[in-house]
């Protein structure tokens, strides 16, 4: 049993390592031109930003212009920010790569020493994952997007506003290793500015997926307005078949939990048997119903204005 404790960890050592290994190598495009990334990331709110702006010019051609140029600044100078910080998180990636690069197993250490230096060492690596994710993310994901524009004379409506964008994490039993072996996982998603989709009619925002079996999951939570007042969140889990299936069968046990920011014993947790086969994604259509933000209580966490 020990010896195959030792060879799993070994394995999963060999392969986080591996991974590390090729994220480095292809992060050595983005230490070329760090500039490049951070540029062509904000070119699609820039972009968006400007089609907006030529649809409603004739309506409210001098508000609008001002408008735009106050978004423009907001994102220009988060840019600006994002260079300045480029080098610093590249040097971090460098540093990383060679502590990682120095790592060496005693060979002559006995077996249950090896274990827990595998596992030391496959965290230090975990660790190196994450890192080098994270400022990939960085170099090319911007921290805003632009909402969806309504037909009404309100200048923040009719363009859109900034608004930071979803964090997703996850959470697997240590356990299990690798993604063929993993049953279960937990997707925690954090909706920004929560409060900037309650004035829309329609909202929906997908978490980044992760995989468990040969089955890619997402999150997908909807925000609708039934009435003039009151709205409808909806939360769905997406199934995609990484095999290329169109159709499939695949039953999973979901658990939705809308946190409470102040006390988790306040949590509003709905379990749900969910089929897939055809459709894409299966939920909870109903999850919370409420008027206006005060209803949501503490699962509205009005300091940073998420929920999760």
């Amino acid at each position: 049993m020990t010896r195959n404790k030792l060879f799993l960890n070994e394995k999963l050592f060999e392969l986080k390592k591996k991974i590390f290994e090729e994220l480095v190598n292809n992060f050595e495009e983005y230490k070329k031109d760090p500039e490049h990334f951070i540029e062509s990331s904000h070119e699609k709110c820039i972009n968006d930003t400007d089609l907006r702006r030529e649809e409603i010019n004739l309506m409210l051609k001098e508000e609008i212009d001002n408008y735009y140029e106050d978004l423009s600044k907001e994102i220009n100078l988060e840019k600006e920010s994002k260079l300045n910080k480029a080098n610093e998180k590249i040097n971090g990636v460098d540093s990383k790569r060679a502590e990682i690069e120095s790592i060496k197993i005693d060979e002559n250490l006995d077996v249950h020493s090896k274990i827990n230096a595998f596992k030391s060492n496959t965290i230090s690596i975990d660790d190196g994952i994450n890192l080098v994710s994270s400022v990939q993310d960085f170099l090319t994901q911007a921290k805003f997007k632009l909402t969806d524009s309504k037909n009404e004379i309100d200048i923040d409506d009719l363009f859109g506003e900034l608004f930071s964008k979803e964090n997703t994490s996850f959470i697997y039993n240590e356990n299990e290793i690798g993604d063929n072996n993993r049953s279960e996982a937990t997707i925690l998603l954090v909706i920004n500015d929560f409060s900037v989709f309650t004035r829309t009619e329609n909202f929906k925002i997908f978490s980044k997926p992760c995989t468990v079996k040969n089955f890619e999951w997402s999150l997908l939570v909807k925000i609708s307005r039934e009435c003039k007042k009151q709205h409808r969140l909806g939360v769905y889990l997406q199934c995609n078949s990484l095999d290329g299936l169109n159709r499939f069968s695949v039953n999973v046990n979901a658990q939705f939990t809308l946190l409470d920011s102040k006390n988790q014993i306040n949590n509003l947790t709905k379990s749900e048997i969910l089929y897939f086969d055809k459709e894409k994604y299966q939920g909870i259509q109903s999850f919370i119903e409420f008027d206006d933000l005060s209803d949501l209580n503490n699962y509205y966490n009005r300091e940073n204005h998420q929920i999760q």
